[in-house]
C-alpha cells in the first residue's frame, strides 16, 4: 500500500447515523438517503467504537418502552448505522 493511501485511510472516522422521521413524524424512514440521516456527534475512531456507542444507546432503554415516543426512539437507535466518514452516500441527495 502506498503511503498516501495509508494516510487517507487513517483519516477516516466513523459516524453513528440515525434515520429521520417520516413527514408525519410517526415512523422512522430507513429508506431515506443516508445524507438525510442525523449524525451523532462526535465521529468515532473505529467501527468497533461506533458499534459500542450504538449498543450503549440501545442499552439505556427499557426492553419494553411504555410511550410511543420512547418506542420510536428505540426503533431509531436500533436502525442506526455506523458509516465511514468518506462514504459517498453522505454527500448525495
Amino acid at each position: 500500500m502506498k503511503f498516501r493511501h495509508a494516510a487517507a485511510l487513517a483519516l477516516v472516522g466513523w459516524y453513528l447515523m440515525l434515520p429521520p422521521l417520516t413527514p408525519n413524524g410517526r415512523w422512522i424512514d430507513t429508506t431515506a438517503p443516508l445524507s438525510a440521516w442525523y449524525k451523532v456527534k462526535p465521529p468515532y475512531a473505529s467501527r468497533d467504537d461506533c458499534e459500542t456507542a450504538k449498543n450503549g444507546m440501545i442499552a439505556l432503554h427499557s426492553p419494553n418502552p411504555s410511550s410511543p415516543s420512547e418506542q420510536l426512539r428505540l426503533k431509531s437507535e436500533e436502525a442506526a448505522l455506523c458509516v465511514p466518514s468518506n462514504d459517498p452516500r453522505l454527500f448525495a441527495y
